[in-house]
């Protein structure tokens, strides 16, 4: 194929597939909008760079790209003048060190009488993100709902019940008894009415999802009483989205909250590779991170449109692997202290915004992902 030098950017933009295209010493020539988003880097700082400084193949341990499989594929498409086909290869990005699985096919490409290679990069879809993690049936969200609504009937009896009998007793010890019943009753009345409630997204309006995670970000500070270290990675162009602002912030507060528990309650020391308590890893600190990106998802259409995704990153233990894809579901949990009822929550909340919720999560890095369908203006 042969392509005018002055049409080349324009008419790769448009695509939605991630293309890059590299010159016969395997440099990058060009990459189109989509290859920008797919590598979370900008065309002006991967120009000229050798191909194998910006996708890196898994496992491997040489940078020349003599050795590489997408070097070898575009040696072989450059020599013979034929497409080159890879398949489920796994690449990660020096930029943000995340792996991909992906489907690369190479092209020989003419432009301007030089002769180039066009890589044209697919993303292959796993099924939690395709559908976010965890999708329970709504039956078993009902049947949460109406177990809650058994129980809220004899909590009134026996807060009343205590209540009654506090004012029989003249022992102010035996009263701080009943206190503690009407307490315990009262957490466990907030608790059901957690359980029942439904989301239902009420004030939309244009939003900067920034001033979400701003408000976020200091009603986090207020409440931590120990030393927490809270950084932001934002994209400043992102675009605004459509939602309810108090919603979504109770959203990602219960996904900061969750973040907050892990880096207190047990750290992860990177250095030495394990597991330790907070006072014997002096050289740690307790983190989270807020990033905002574009990224492509599958939300409620059947193709893959562009979306707007916010990571909510801590360092802490992480999620057990036997329960990690059941952490939206209600009653889950991995702490002794926790309900189960945040992250379920804050599921329905993003699901009710038209957006998914997945995590990945090893020892000192778990990372809670939303992705938000970006207004239409």
């Amino acid at each position: 194929m042969t392509t005018d030098l002055n049409l080349f950017p324009s008419i790769l933009d448009v695509m939605m597939t991630s293309v890059l295209v590299l010159d016969s010493e395997m440099k990058i020539h060009f990459l189109n909008e989509s290859a920008e988003i797919l590598i979370q880097d900008s065309f002006s700082r991967v120009y000229g760079k050798f191909i194998d400084d910006v996708i890196l193949e898994e496992k491997s341990e040489t940078q020349d790209w003599h050795g590489s499989s997408i070097g070898q594929a575009s040696l072989k498409c450059l020599d013979n003048d034929t497409k080159v086909k890879l398949h489920n290869l796994v690449i990660e990005f020096p930029a943000n060190r995340e792996s991909k699985r992906v489907d690369i096919f190479a092209h020989p490409w003419w432009i301007d009488k030089r002769k180039m290679v066009c890589l044209e990069v697919i993303e292959k879809q796993s099924a939690s993100k395709l559908s976010g993690v965890s999708d329970f049936p709504s039956s078993r969200q009902n049947v949460v709902r109406g177990l809650a609504h058994e129980i809220r009937n004899p909590l009134g009896g026996i807060r009343g019940a205590a209540q009654l009998l506090s004012s029989e007793l003249e022992n102010p010890e035996h009263r701080e008894f009943t206190a503690i019943i009407v307490s315990e009753v009262d957490r466990l009345s907030r608790l059901v009415s957690q359980m029942q409630a439904s989301v239902i997204v009420k004030h939309l309006k244009v939003l900067n999802v920034h001033l979400v995670l701003e408000h976020v970000l200091k009603l986090a500070e207020s409440e931590s009483e120990q030393s927490l270290k809270i950084m932001t990675d934002y994209d400043p162009s992102l675009p605004d989205i459509l939602g309810d602002e108090d919603q979504l912030v109770q959203a990602i507060l219960n996904i900061t909250r969750n973040a907050m528990q892990a880096v207190f309650e047990m750290e992860y020391d990177p250095a030495n590779r394990r597991l330790s308590e907070p006072e014997m890893c002096p050289g740690s600190h307790p983190e989270i991170t807020f990033r905002t990106r574009i990224d492509h998802h599958m939300l409620s259409s059947l193709e893959q449109e562009q979306v707007l995704r916010i990571d909510i990153q801590d360092n802490g233990a992480g999620i057990e692997n036997d329960i990690v894809n059941h952490i939206f579901e209600p009653m889950v949990t991995n702490r002794p202290s926790g309900s189960g009822l945040g992250l379920s929550i804050t599921k329905e909340i993003i699901h009710a915004h038209g957006g998914v919720i997945t995590v990945k999560s090893a020892p000192g890095k778990t990372v809670l992902s939303v992705f938000l369908p970006i207004a239409k203006v």
